[in-house]
């Protein structure tokens, strides 16, 4: 792999090249987002007023906004992703991620929950699995793999590399914040610095894959049908734990 230092810089130069992309990208597809969710509840207020059941018009109207605010969400995260692997033009970005969002989507939740099984066991498990896992949405998105594959194909790439990535990923999370904390002028500079972190994670996992190009992965199938079970009966026990305490 290279060095911490070719990893930086390599990342700043994708950051610096691909800036006005992404920022349309990401532009474009946070105003989809919005209007996906605001239109639909626009209309239930709309509907009440004009005699419609409240209860019926505000369910629908609040179901129909949180499914497009997370399709539309993920569509962008995944047009933010495309651009920085692909040398592609805004218009071409967010055209071409649209018929992979559905991809996308099943390798970012399963990343997601079985991070959050690992969560559920005592935190570290968690922190451990969000590091072998993070180069999943990426090799989906590069076209590499698909829905599981894509995590093992990560688990098998940074298990032998753990502390280069740890490293590497903290401190990708430590320049995508640190604008953020400049006094004054950060809550400007954060969302303009954002995409940086998506830039370096894909380059780490572009140099992962580059190191070790045909390992041949392990089956997570059984483990990480697990982890989901176990972060769905975490946040079901959550949800009745609390449920219980707001009636106390």
């Amino acid at each position: 792999m290279p060095s911490l230092e070719e990893w930086l810089r390599a990342s700043w130069g994708d950051f610096c090249r691909r800036w006005l992309v992404l920022m349309a990208v990401a532009g474009v597809g946070g105003a989809a987002t919005l209007a996906g969710v605001l239109l639909p509840l626009l209309a239930a207020g709309l509907a009440v007023m004009t005699g419609a059941d409240p209860m019926t018009a505000v369910g629908l109207g609040t179901s129909v906004a949180l499914a497009l605010g997370l399709w539309l969400s993920t569509w962008t995260q995944a047009a933010v992703l495309r651009a920085v692997l692909f040398e592609e033009g805004a218009a071409e970005v967010l055209s071409s991620s649209w018929a992979l969002t559905a991809g996308f989507a099943w390798v970012l939740s399963l990343f997601l929950l079985a991070a959050g099984g690992g969560f559920f066991l005592l935190v570290l498990p968690g922190i451990i699995l969000s590091i072998l896992l993070v180069a999943a949405p990426v090799y989906q998105m590069s076209g590499e793999a698909e829905g599981l594959r894509a995590l093992e194909l990560s688990w098998a790439r940074v298990r032998p590399r753990f502390g280069a990535v740890s490293l590497r990923i903290c401190l990708a999370g430590f320049v995508t914040l640190a604008p953020g904390w400049i006094p004054y002028v950060g809550w400007i500079l954060a969302p303009l610095w954002a995409p940086f972190g998506i830039v370096a994670t894909a380059r780490l996992a572009r140099d992962l894959r580059d190191a070790a190009p045909i390992e041949e992965p392990p089956r997570l199938k059984t483990l990480v049908a697990g982890l989901c079970l176990v972060c769905a009966l975490g946040v079901a026990a959550s949800g009745w734990g609390a449920v219980r305490t707001y009636r106390a």
